[in-house]
């Protein structure tokens, strides 16, 4: 709308400086024509003159006039213009504060709970399942794997499933071996993007293969003692990755793998 006004604006002003050339143009004629000659000066001639200085002084003050209104209008598209800004930058920046803060709340619930499942289940199985689900449910992924770090054997274990029909499959990994072993040695989350040939995922989300898959370390004492690869359909957006990231040191300090 605003940019339509603006539009109208320019068209309109066009065609006043059109019209004032034309005008323009008619009073050098009239002034002419109106100009007394003063040889044969008569009282006609001083009116015709009187006349054109009338018509001059009226053109000029709506001209004056005109000029005004198309500053004031200008100047009032301006400043909307202006506002229209500051209640979009105003509004982008209120959804990102609203989203991180869900975000926040995600997380805190996620540490709340596990906190209780290691304090309250003695089976480290049973633990690691749950921890895992937590983590499905409150991130709405829709697969997932747990290894966790054996120091005996200096690998990493797959320890816990969700929506993998083979874990059998599923095999252990060194440090620096492959995606998640990188992920390890980095200590950083990685997010890989639209991936190829990647298994069937079902779920009560759907079926189909997923647009991302999240490699998160779990750090404690500087080393990955966990990693957690999680399939998505949804998006991970830029907020969603540094929660991971974040979540990586936070939930290493609140339980102990």
């Amino acid at each position: 709308m605003l940019n339509k006004i603006i539009h109208i604006n320019k068209i309109s002003l066009n065609l006043y400086k059109q019209i004032t050339v034309v005008c323009f143009v008619l009073l050098v004629f009239l002034f002419i024509l109106s100009c007394p000659d003063t040889k044969h000066q008569s009282a006609f001639d001083i009116v015709k003159f009187l006349i054109f200085l009338k018509i001059a002084i009226v053109y000029l003050f709506i001209n004056f006039k005109i000029l005004n209104l198309h500053w004031n209008i200008n100047r009032s598209t301006t400043v909307n213009h202006q506002n229209i800004q500051i209640i979009t930058t105003n509004t982008i920046e209120q959804t990102e504060e609203k989203q991180n803060s869900i975000i926040s709340l995600q997380l805190e619930e996620f540490y709340k709970k596990n906190e209780h499942v290691f304090n309250t289940i003695e089976s480290i199985n049973d633990r690691y399942n749950k921890f895992l689900r937590n983590f499905i449910s409150s991130f709405e992924a829709v697969k997932g794997i747990l290894y966790v770090f054996d120091e005996k054997g200096n690998n990493y274990n797959p320890m816990a499933f969700f929506a993998c029909p083979n874990d059998t499959d599923i095999s252990s990994f060194l440090s620096g071996d492959g995606l998640p072993g990188q992920v390890a040695v980095d200590k950083k989350t990685f997010i890989l993007r639209k991936p190829e040939n990647y298994s069937i995922t079902h779920s009560g989300l759907g079926k189909g293969a997923p647009e991302y898959i999240a490699f998160i370390p779990i750090i404690q004492n500087n080393i990955s003692v966990s990693i957690i690869e999680a399939a998505f359909f949804k998006e991970i957006d830029s907020e969603m990755e540094s929660a991971f990231q974040s979540m990586s040191v936070g939930i290493g300090k609140r339980i102990k793998f």
